[in-house]
Protein backbone atom coordinates (compact mmCIF):
# COMPACT_ATOMS: atom_id res chain seq x y z
CA UNK A 1 0.00 0.00 0.00
CA UNK A 2 2.88 2.33 1.09
CA UNK A 3 4.82 1.58 -2.69
CA UNK A 4 1.04 2.08 -4.35
CA UNK A 5 0.88 5.96 -2.81
CA UNK A 6 4.38 7.09 -3.16
CA UNK A 7 4.12 6.17 -6.79
CA UNK A 8 0.87 8.63 -6.97
CA UNK A 9 2.84 10.98 -5.56
CA UNK A 10 5.55 10.23 -7.69
CA UNK A 11 3.09 10.61 -11.16
CA UNK A 12 1.95 13.80 -10.17
CA UNK A 13 5.45 15.86 -10.00
CA UNK A 14 6.50 13.78 -13.10
CA UNK A 15 3.53 13.12 -14.75
CA UNK A 16 4.24 14.66 -18.17
CA UNK A 17 7.80 13.54 -19.33
CA UNK A 18 9.47 14.41 -22.57
CA UNK A 19 10.38 17.24 -24.72
CA UNK A 20 9.93 18.05 -28.78
CA UNK A 21 13.74 17.28 -30.49
CA UNK A 22 13.52 20.44 -32.28
CA UNK A 23 11.92 22.34 -29.16
CA UNK A 24 8.60 24.02 -28.40
CA UNK A 25 8.28 27.58 -29.46
CA UNK A 26 7.09 29.61 -26.47
CA UNK A 27 4.55 31.24 -28.70
CA UNK A 28 2.43 31.61 -25.45
CA UNK A 29 3.41 31.20 -22.04
CA UNK A 30 0.88 31.50 -19.34
CA UNK A 31 1.57 32.79 -15.94
CA UNK A 32 -0.50 30.22 -13.11
CA UNK A 33 -1.28 28.34 -10.66
CA UNK A 34 -2.91 25.11 -10.30
CA UNK A 35 -4.37 22.47 -8.02
CA UNK A 36 -5.29 18.71 -8.74
CA UNK A 37 -6.70 15.99 -6.85
CA UNK A 38 -4.98 13.01 -6.99
CA UNK A 39 -6.84 9.52 -6.99
CA UNK A 40 -6.32 6.05 -7.10
CA UNK A 41 -9.10 3.76 -8.98
CA UNK A 42 -11.49 6.72 -8.14
CA UNK A 43 -10.68 7.52 -4.47
CA UNK A 44 -8.96 10.44 -3.86
CA UNK A 45 -5.82 10.36 -1.39
CA UNK A 46 -3.45 13.62 -2.17
CA UNK A 47 -3.81 16.99 -4.17
CA UNK A 48 -0.99 18.49 -6.04
CA UNK A 49 -0.05 22.23 -7.02
CA UNK A 50 1.51 22.88 -9.99
CA UNK A 51 3.01 26.83 -10.88
CA UNK A 52 4.59 29.28 -13.23
CA UNK A 53 5.98 32.84 -12.34
CA UNK A 54 8.42 34.65 -14.00
CA UNK A 55 11.73 36.17 -12.17
CA UNK A 56 12.84 39.59 -12.51
CA UNK A 57 15.71 38.53 -14.62
CA UNK A 58 13.30 37.22 -16.99
CA UNK A 59 13.74 34.13 -16.82
CA UNK A 60 11.26 31.27 -15.94
CA UNK A 61 10.52 29.34 -12.53
CA UNK A 62 7.60 26.25 -12.76
CA UNK A 63 7.20 24.14 -9.85
CA UNK A 64 5.21 21.41 -8.49
CA UNK A 65 4.65 20.25 -4.78
CA UNK A 66 2.40 16.58 -4.26
CA UNK A 67 1.31 15.57 -0.90
CA UNK A 68 -0.82 12.88 0.66
CA UNK A 69 -3.71 14.00 1.99
CA UNK A 70 -6.87 12.72 4.08
CA UNK A 71 -6.97 9.40 5.57
CA UNK A 72 -3.75 8.94 3.64
CA UNK A 73 -2.20 11.77 5.10
CA UNK A 74 -2.37 9.98 8.68
CA UNK A 75 0.00 6.88 7.26
CA UNK A 76 1.96 8.36 4.73
CA UNK A 77 3.95 11.85 4.92
CA UNK A 78 5.73 11.73 1.48
CA UNK A 79 5.92 14.99 -0.51
CA UNK A 80 7.41 15.38 -3.73
CA UNK A 81 8.75 18.95 -5.15
CA UNK A 82 10.31 19.72 -8.25
CA UNK A 83 11.20 22.91 -10.11
CA UNK A 84 12.20 23.69 -13.29
CA UNK A 85 14.35 27.11 -14.08
CA UNK A 86 14.22 27.27 -17.07
CA UNK A 87 14.65 30.90 -19.87
CA UNK A 88 13.48 31.51 -23.53
CA UNK A 89 16.23 31.71 -26.13
CA UNK A 90 15.62 32.48 -29.66
CA UNK A 91 11.55 31.42 -28.60
CA UNK A 92 12.29 28.41 -27.52
CA UNK A 93 12.63 26.53 -23.88
CA UNK A 94 15.79 26.23 -22.63
CA UNK A 95 16.69 24.39 -19.21
CA UNK A 96 18.96 26.17 -16.75
CA UNK A 97 18.26 24.05 -13.56
CA UNK A 98 16.45 21.07 -12.07
CA UNK A 99 15.83 20.36 -9.23
CA UNK A 100 13.82 17.04 -6.96
CA UNK A 101 13.28 16.41 -3.56
CA UNK A 102 11.37 13.37 -2.23
CA UNK A 103 11.15 13.68 1.50
CA UNK A 104 8.96 11.91 4.51
CA UNK A 105 8.36 8.67 5.74
CA UNK A 106 11.51 6.23 5.09
CA UNK A 107 12.31 8.68 1.81
CA UNK A 108 14.36 11.16 1.83
CA UNK A 109 15.93 11.47 -1.70
CA UNK A 110 17.40 14.43 -3.80
CA UNK A 111 18.49 15.26 -7.87
CA UNK A 112 19.84 18.42 -8.94
CA UNK A 113 20.57 19.19 -12.94
CA UNK A 114 22.70 22.06 -14.56
CA UNK A 115 22.30 22.42 -17.81
CA UNK A 116 25.32 24.21 -19.42
CA UNK A 117 24.69 25.07 -23.24
CA UNK A 118 27.58 26.92 -23.62
CA UNK A 119 29.68 24.04 -23.31
CA UNK A 120 26.27 21.96 -24.21
CA UNK A 121 27.15 19.47 -20.92
CA UNK A 122 24.31 18.70 -18.01
CA UNK A 123 25.63 17.84 -14.93
CA UNK A 124 23.10 15.56 -12.56
CA UNK A 125 23.76 14.86 -8.83
CA UNK A 126 21.40 11.96 -7.88
CA UNK A 127 22.27 11.56 -4.03
CA UNK A 128 25.75 10.08 -4.16
CA UNK A 129 25.91 9.59 -8.17
CA UNK A 130 27.31 12.04 -10.35
CA UNK A 131 27.20 12.11 -14.16
CA UNK A 132 28.23 14.32 -17.08
CA UNK A 133 26.67 13.82 -20.27
CA UNK A 134 26.54 15.89 -23.79
CA UNK A 135 23.42 17.41 -24.48
CA UNK A 136 21.86 18.87 -27.90
CA UNK A 137 18.99 21.88 -28.28
CA UNK A 138 15.67 19.92 -27.62
CA UNK A 139 16.98 18.01 -24.63
CA UNK A 140 15.11 19.34 -21.01
CA UNK A 141 14.45 18.27 -17.91
CA UNK A 142 11.49 16.33 -17.33
CA UNK A 143 9.12 19.23 -15.22
CA UNK A 144 10.06 21.84 -18.34
CA UNK A 145 8.66 18.77 -20.46
CA UNK A 146 4.89 19.69 -19.09
CA UNK A 147 5.10 22.99 -20.64
CA UNK A 148 6.78 22.15 -24.12
CA UNK A 149 3.99 19.33 -24.60
CA UNK A 150 1.10 21.74 -24.06
CA UNK A 151 2.74 24.38 -26.33
CA UNK A 152 3.35 22.03 -29.07
CA UNK A 153 -0.25 20.28 -28.92
CA UNK A 154 -1.76 24.60 -28.96
CA UNK A 155 0.34 24.75 -32.23
CA UNK A 156 -0.22 21.51 -33.70
CA UNK A 157 3.14 20.79 -33.59
CA UNK A 158 3.35 17.62 -31.35
CA UNK A 159 6.06 15.10 -32.25
CA UNK A 160 5.87 11.47 -32.26
CA UNK A 161 9.37 11.38 -30.41
CA UNK A 162 10.06 13.40 -27.09
CA UNK A 163 13.44 13.16 -25.35
CA UNK A 164 14.22 13.80 -21.85
CA UNK A 165 17.37 13.84 -19.50
CA UNK A 166 16.59 11.64 -16.18
CA UNK A 167 18.45 10.23 -13.61
CA UNK A 168 21.60 10.76 -15.96
CA UNK A 169 20.44 9.54 -18.94
CA UNK A 170 18.62 10.60 -21.96
CA UNK A 171 15.21 8.78 -22.50
CA UNK A 172 12.89 8.87 -25.43
CA UNK A 173 9.12 8.68 -25.36
CA UNK A 174 6.43 8.45 -27.93
CA UNK A 175 3.25 10.36 -28.21
CA UNK A 176 -0.13 9.77 -29.94
CA UNK A 177 -2.28 13.10 -30.34
CA UNK A 178 -6.25 11.63 -30.40
CA UNK A 179 -9.94 12.90 -29.96
CA UNK A 180 -11.00 16.41 -28.74
CA UNK A 181 -13.27 15.26 -25.89
CA UNK A 182 -15.13 17.16 -23.21
CA UNK A 183 -14.40 17.25 -20.03
CA UNK A 184 -16.05 17.77 -16.36
CA UNK A 185 -14.15 18.69 -13.85
CA UNK A 186 -14.64 20.69 -10.12
CA UNK A 187 -12.87 23.38 -11.86
CA UNK A 188 -15.57 23.66 -14.41
CA UNK A 189 -16.29 21.90 -18.11
CA UNK A 190 -13.42 21.81 -20.33
CA UNK A 191 -13.19 21.20 -24.37
CA UNK A 192 -9.64 19.21 -24.31
CA UNK A 193 -7.43 17.40 -26.51
CA UNK A 194 -5.95 14.17 -25.79
CA UNK A 195 -2.74 12.75 -26.09
CA UNK A 196 -1.39 9.39 -25.05
CA UNK A 197 1.96 8.09 -24.35
CA UNK A 198 2.50 4.39 -24.67
CA UNK A 199 4.80 2.30 -23.30
CA UNK A 200 4.80 -0.92 -25.23
CA UNK A 201 7.37 -2.90 -22.75
CA UNK A 202 5.26 -2.22 -19.49
CA UNK A 203 2.31 -2.00 -21.89
CA UNK A 204 1.79 1.47 -19.63
CA UNK A 205 -0.79 4.26 -20.98
CA UNK A 206 -0.13 7.58 -19.94
CA UNK A 207 -3.20 9.70 -21.20
CA UNK A 208 -3.71 13.93 -20.78
CA UNK A 209 -6.47 15.67 -21.62
CA UNK A 210 -5.14 19.54 -22.55
CA UNK A 211 -7.70 21.98 -22.13
CA UNK A 212 -8.20 24.15 -25.53
CA UNK A 213 -8.90 27.52 -23.73
CA UNK A 214 -6.54 26.74 -20.58
CA UNK A 215 -3.75 27.26 -22.66
CA UNK A 216 -3.56 23.44 -23.34
CA UNK A 217 -2.69 23.01 -19.81
CA UNK A 218 -3.62 19.28 -18.43
CA UNK A 219 -7.11 19.12 -17.20
CA UNK A 220 -6.90 15.75 -16.72
CA UNK A 221 -3.88 12.90 -16.40
CA UNK A 222 -4.71 9.09 -15.95
CA UNK A 223 -2.78 6.15 -15.81
CA UNK A 224 -3.20 2.40 -16.77
CA UNK A 225 -1.21 -0.46 -16.28
CA UNK A 226 -2.49 -4.24 -16.36
CA UNK A 227 -2.96 -5.93 -13.45
CA UNK A 228 -1.93 -2.26 -11.15
CA UNK A 229 -4.63 0.68 -9.72
CA UNK A 230 -5.51 3.19 -12.54
CA UNK A 231 -3.97 6.44 -11.27
CA UNK A 232 -5.24 10.14 -11.64
CA UNK A 233 -4.84 13.81 -11.45
CA UNK A 234 -8.25 15.94 -11.91
CA UNK A 235 -7.94 19.50 -12.43
CA UNK A 236 -9.77 20.96 -9.11
CA UNK A 237 -9.02 24.96 -9.54
CA UNK A 238 -6.58 26.93 -11.78
CA UNK A 239 -5.79 30.78 -11.91
CA UNK A 240 -3.79 32.87 -14.31
CA UNK A 241 -2.02 36.04 -13.73
CA UNK A 242 -3.64 37.33 -16.90
CA UNK A 243 -7.53 37.49 -17.37
CA UNK A 244 -8.15 33.60 -17.15
CA UNK A 245 -10.22 31.91 -19.65
CA UNK A 246 -12.98 30.75 -19.06
CA UNK A 247 -14.39 26.76 -19.15
CA UNK A 248 -16.53 26.10 -22.61
CA UNK A 249 -19.73 25.73 -22.77
CA UNK A 250 -22.51 23.17 -23.76
CA UNK A 251 -22.94 19.43 -22.27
Amino acid sequence: MRKTVVNLILLAACALSGIHPAGARAASLPLYHASYAVSRNGFQIGVAEFSLRRNQDGSYQFQSVTRATGLAALFFSDVVTESSHFRISDGRLESLLYEYRHSGGDHDRSEKIRFDWNRCRAESIDGKQHKSVEIEPGIYDRALAQLAISLDVANDKLAEVYRVFDHGEISSYRLEREDYVKLSTPAGRYQTRKVARKDSRKKRVTTFWLGTTLDYLPVRIEQTEPGKATIGLTLSGIKFDSAEPSPSSGS
